[in-house]
């Protein structure tokens, strides 16, 4: 988990990137999800937002974020590493909390394989 004072550092060398127009609105939206997410995770249950989890990306919004390809995105769907909600016929995204899960099963994966390397 990070640091607060890593994260207010993070937002510090951000901002004045996405007020530049090197970084874009919804990227900029995404960064601080994933932030406040990791925020939010040191709030009991009991004071948590019931609608937080429902924040929803779009998959190629999803797919832009994680650096891969739309079927990138579904094939993790398929794994079951990312959850899809179908909101229509041809409408469907993915929840916040899944990507917050993924980016963080993968930090883990990393972290695990680095260290038996130096081994």
């Amino acid at each position: 988990m990070l640091k607060k004072e890593t994260i207010e550092t993070l937002l510090q060398v951000v901002e004045p990137l996405h007020k530049c127009g090197v970084i874009p609105e919804d990227e900029m939206e995404e960064l601080r999800c994933l932030i406040t997410a990791d925020e939010s995770d040191k709030i009991p249950d009991m004071e948590k937002n019931p609608l937080e989890d429902l924040q929803m990306f779009s998959v190629q919004r999803t797919a832009r974020f994680l650096d891969r390809t739309v079927k990138g995105v579904y094939d993790l769907v398929n794994a079951g590493e990312l959850e899809l909600v179908k909101l229509g016929h041809r409408t469907s995204r993915i929840t916040c909390s899944s990507i917050r899960k993924f980016v963080e099963k993968c930090r883990t994966k990393r972290g695990v394989s680095e260290m038996e390397t130096i081994k």
